[in-house]
């Protein structure tokens, strides 16, 4: 098997499925996300959004934030030119930022979603959330990238971008705060990759 092949093979089974997208999810989404002034339910979506419009996400509120974040990564490579960045590092890290400028500029829809993944009983959705950010990043900071770092950069950047979703959440005022702690997360991936390149320099 060639190392393309079972990079593919790594990432169908690492990385979530795609969601079902279609246009009145998203329609359901954006009219939820602008009316929004409570917590997260079916009861506000159906009032949102029209009373068969809980029916487009049938696991409820947490199938619901988790198709809203896709929502947002679909806006962030739409929107976002990192083109002016030439190292994949500085595009990864204004990537970030951006993602989290729209939920900032989401309004309390997008925050009230982030609370609603953050549940205990929405863990999987969180987390399949978390990777699919990472791998929508990821696809737009590198776009040759292949193979076996594929997948475990991605699943670097999820270990990232989790712990910089719970600090912005309680930080979100202190843009100078948010960045120096994305920038200690990224400046430790890159010791333990520089400490990991030396090991394997050693070994051979």
């Amino acid at each position: 098997m060639s190392l393309g092949m079972l990079g593919a093979t790594l990432a169908a089974k690492a990385l979530p499925k795609p969601l079902e997208r279609s246009e009145a999810r998203d329609a359901a989404v954006i009219a939820f996300e602008t009316a929004c002034t409570e917590r997260w339910s079916m009861n506000a979506l159906r009032e949102a959004a029209g009373q068969d419009a809980d029916l487009l996400f049938p696991s409820g509120v947490a199938e619901l934030a988790e198709y809203a974040f896709d929502l947002g990564d679909r806006l962030l490579q739409d929107t976002c030119d990192v083109s002016a960045h030439p190292r994949v590092s500085g595009r990864v890290r204004a990537l970030l930022l951006a993602r989290l400028d729209l939920m900032r500029a989401g309004g309390q829809g997008q925050i009230r979603a982030l609370t609603a993944l953050q549940q205990p009983c929405a863990a999987r959705h969180y987390a399949r959330a978390v990777l699919r950010t990472a791998d929508a990043i990821w696809t737009q900071a590198d776009q040759e990238g292949g193979g076996l770092a594929f997948v475990t950069r991605r699943l670097t950047l999820a270990a990232i971008y989790g712990p910089l979703l719970l600090y912005w959440r309680s930080r979100m005022d202190d843009r100078a705060a948010v960045e120096a702690f994305l920038d200690r997360r990224l400046a430790t991936i890159r010791k333990i990759g520089a400490a990991r390149a030396r090991l394997s320099g050693a070994a051979r």
